[in-house]
């Protein structure tokens, strides 16, 4: 079947005049997400360790999942997992969980998060929210002006997320860590064909794996309007900012960060990339 794409929402995209995008054309390592490790992970309350086989990449690590957290609660019903797809190909399937009645979602990040960690925290009695146990973000430096990744949503009900924020990360005189968004690329959706937020989005239909292959474009000294809840140790940067950091997010229920989601809402997600305009190709 021929592919196309469908243009979720009209408006014309103008290039701010404040910046140009640069000629690096950077892409982050293992983001077809064929390469996966094993790690010896906490067990139940903490107490003894478990092996679990889900885990994203090779060293040096890019990406990273909520299987240590959820591995307090004694399941190996890990949130997130490799699959193998129609073709032969590998993906990572996000899947949202619930244990002790408590929501855990399937999520895929840019980052590392805590290796030793309580039940308490994983519950939330010790955080309002999940992000306090995330190193989010690695070093970069380009700018794209938008990302693809092939992708398919089952979320019955629920709404999934699919993040990329470029971000200035500088040092205070405490040597505390300062964030700024300079760009923000994001597709929040109950399905895989709709986009709430504005970012100019392209989808097309189904391949054989039933993946869709998606683009979103960044909106640069702006955050998108329908996106996920601002963080509040972040302040929006001028278009034409440095970039020092990208954080990219996949979950499989928008907002189980906050322990929120539908039971058995799942994600695919497989080849991501970053987006730059062709003239810059030399």
């Amino acid at each position: 079947m021929k592919r196309f794409f469908i243009l979720l929402i009209f408006f014309s995209f103008i290039l701010p005049n404040s910046f140009s995008y640069s000629l690096e054309r950077t892409q982050l390592p293992e983001s077809d997400f064929s390469q996966w490790h094993t790690e010896r992970l906490p067990g139940f309350l903490t107490f003894g360790t478990k092996e679990c086989t889900e885990m994203p990449g090779t060293e040096p690590l890019c990406w990273d999942n909520g299987n240590p957290a959820f591995s307090a609660s004694g399941s190996t019903k890990w949130p997130t997992k490799r699959i193998i797809l129609q073709d032969g190909s590998t993906a990572a399937l996000l899947t949202t969980r619930k244990v002790f009645g408590v929501i855990a979602s399937g999520n895929l990040f840019t980052g590392r998060i805590v290796r030793t960690m309580g039940l308490k925290q994983l519950l939330g009695f010790t955080d309002k929210d999940g992000k306090a146990l995330i190193d989010w973000g690695v070093p970069f430096t380009a700018r794209p002006s938008g990302f693809k990744v092939k992708f398919s949503y089952n979320g019955l009900g629920d709404e999934c997320s699919l993040v990329a924020t470029l971000e200035n990360r500088s040092l205070d005189e405490e040597q505390k860590t300062i964030r700024k968004y300079v760009a923000t690329a994001a597709y929040i959706g109950k399905t895989d064909s709709e986009n709430i937020t504005n970012c100019l989005t392209r989808i097309s239909e189904p391949d054989d794996n039933g993946l869709r292959t998606l683009e979103v474009d960044f909106l640069y000294g702006e955050y998108p309007e329908n996106a996920n809840e601002f963080p509040e140790n972040v302040t929006q940067a001028e278009a034409d900012e440095e970039i020092t950091h990208v954080n990219v997010v996949f979950a499989s229920s928008a907002h189980g960060d906050y322990f929120e989601g539908i039971k058995n809402a799942s994600l695919i997600v497989k080849d991501f990339e970053f987006i730059y305009p062709e003239e810059n190709i030399q």
